[in-house]
């Protein structure tokens, strides 16, 4: 319709990956630089599970992504490309 201001739908989509604890560490970085220039380059936030605050049964730690879905999906990406190259480097498969 004509002469109808747009609106404009604001959309929030979060994602939880688990991951081994030893890999946090490495996921981070140095001061947690790797993960922060995820989010910067993705607009999206990525917080990691406390220390000690494991998925219920396993050593896993939580990683919940957190943005529009753009965002989301972008970091979602970084974070398992890095996820991948980790495990490559520590020779899992």
């Amino acid at each position: 319709m004509v002469g109808r201001p747009k609106i404009n739908l604001k959309t929030t989509v979060k994602v939880e990956i688990e991951v081994p604890e030893m890999l946090v560490g490495p996921i981070l970085g140095v001061q947690g630089q790797t993960v922060s220039e995820f989010a910067r380059f993705s607009g999206a936030r990525i917080h990691f599970s406390p220390k000690d605050d494991f998925v219920e049964g396993t050593t896993n730690r939580t990683i919940a992504i957190t943005g529009d879905m753009n965002a989301t999906k972008t970091a979602y990406f970084l974070v398992t490309q890095k996820i991948e190259q980790v495990q490559s480097e520590l020779g899992y498969h």
